[in-house]
């Protein structure tokens, strides 16, 4: 009989310990989960342009509904997107930054490169085997050119897709690429942090992110770098 209590009540120790230990572990994840990098989800005005993107073709009134929300919204919205329709609007959204603008020559010629790019790029897929050789070489030769002739601001408004093409220049914020989940911590994408930097985070949006949106969104951009 002694025997039986006893072991009963360490049953209910036992019990007991891993119901604190659950309740402590969903509280850690709550606490991470509203923290700066929390799990994003479409919001009704996003759900919204979501629909209207994929029932209608890719134009300037396409890139126009996308300017209307937030970036991360924008990213999530183009992320449920055919392959088909991402190209559609990575070519309208050149279109748009080429004519929007004053660009000299060299630039201009650069651009259009992009655009050429974003297209294969969505034709051949980021998982193809063919990816890297015609998609990754050609935009690693084309980074140092786009380094060289386009300032950081400038930099920010050619892989916007759906940002405001309204505004001069100058006038781009040049914290916009400061912020929460903005970058991956992949090297090549850092030219799209204001520092340089991407550090490491508890961020899981997996696309949105590099050129032409191809990466995930695994870092944030800082002004220094991890000690």
């Amino acid at each position: 009989m002694k025997i039986n209590i006893y072991r009963c009540f360490i049953i209910t120790f036992l019990i007991f310990i891993s119901i604190a230990t659950f309740a402590e572990t969903r509280n850690i994840v709550d606490e991470s989960n509203s923290g700066n990098c929390e799990m994003m989800t479409l919001s009704s005005q996003g759900e919204e342009v979501l629909m209207n993107l994929s029932q209608r073709a890719a134009g300037v009134d396409s890139l126009r509904q996308l300017s209307e929300i937030s970036q991360r919204q924008r990213r999530l919205v183009v992320g449920e997107l055919t392959q088909e329709r991402k190209a559609e609007l990575w070519r309208v959204h050149f279109e748009e930054v080429k004519r929007s603008h004053f660009w000299t020559q060299d630039q201009a010629k650069i651009i259009e490169h992009l655009s050429d790019l974003s297209q294969k790029a969505h034709a051949v897929g980021k998982d193809s085997i063919f990816h890297e050789t015609l998609v990754e070489a050609p935009l690693e030769s084309l980074d140092s050119l786009v380094d060289a002739y386009f300032t950081y601001e400038e930099r920010l408004l050619l892989n916007d897709l759906g940002g405001d093409y309204i505004v001069q220049k100058q006038q781009i914020s040049s914290s916009s690429g400061q912020g929460e989940c903005t970058c991956s911590l992949s090297a090549a994408n850092n030219r799209f942090c204001f520092a340089g930097i991407c550090i490491n985070s508890f961020c899981t949006e997996k696309y949105g992110c590099g050129w032409f949106w191809l990466d995930r969104c695994d870092g944030r951009c800082s002004s220094q770098a991890e000690p």
